[in-house]
């Protein structure tokens, strides 16, 4: 597997789990031993077939590849499939299937990926962009969720629910302008929340974090 090379997109650097060296470490692991072709294997004496995004690796191999301890690797592969990261196929070893692993190859680091498997959903026109009104239906379906809002707010220190409403009011004119759609507005709130927390603490200055933000 140590053969070859993929193209990985540095839009990788805005994911969740970036910020964590050991499942982050884990996470491009497992993309770098993902099959990038469909591959049919003997395991256990059976024909196995190894789907694109997909490998078979015991947590004790896993161990050994990015020297993190076995007990570690067996948490965070829990981790990443409660957050819908990847998915673990029945077998004796671990049959991992990165649920994004084309993503991860191209631009197309999706703000429609819901990592909590749920969110709020925006009607797309045909020419699947979303409309300002589109952006305020979702923004008023938001703020109707109150345990979303609540979670929102905890999750990034938020103390008000007027300043909460001035980012999400900026997140929409940003997609506008750019031309940005999303089919779950709940995973593009966070995702900008996100990006806002990296660069107040990368630049240390409010006025200079969203220059970067809305560049």
């Amino acid at each position: 597997m140590s053969q070859g090379f993929i193209q990985l997109h540095r839009k990788i650097l805005d994911e969740w789990f970036w910020s964590d060296s050991k499942l982050c470490h884990l996470m491009i692991t497992l993309i770098l031993e993902a099959n990038h072709q469909l591959q049919e294997v003997s395991f256990q004496g059976k024909k196995r077939t190894i789907g694109v995004g997909e490998t078979i690796r015991t947590t004790r191999q896993l161990a050994s590849i990015t020297g993190i301890p076995k007990s570690s690797i067996s948490r965070m592969l829990k981790k990443l499939c409660e957050v819908n990261e990847i998915r673990i196929l029945e077998t004796k070893a671990s049959h991992i299937k990165v649920l994004r692993y084309n993503q991860f190859l191209t631009s197309d680091l999706d703000e429609n990926w819901d990592k909590d498997g749920t969110g709020m959903g925006l009607n797309n026109n045909d020419n699947n962009t979303n409309t300002i009104a589109d952006y305020e239906s979702a923004k008023e379906e938001f703020f109707n969720d109150e345990e979303s809002v609540n979670k929102v707010m905890n999750d990034f220190g938020i103390n008000s629910i007027s300043k909460l409403e001035d980012e999400i009011d900026h997140l929409i004119a940003d997609y506008l302008e750019k031309g940005k759609s999303t089919k779950n507005f709940l995973s593009s709130v966070n995702k900008w929340l996100i990006i806002r927390r990296k660069n107040l603490g990368k630049y240390g200055n409010k006025i200079i974090a969203e220059s970067q933000l809305f560049d």
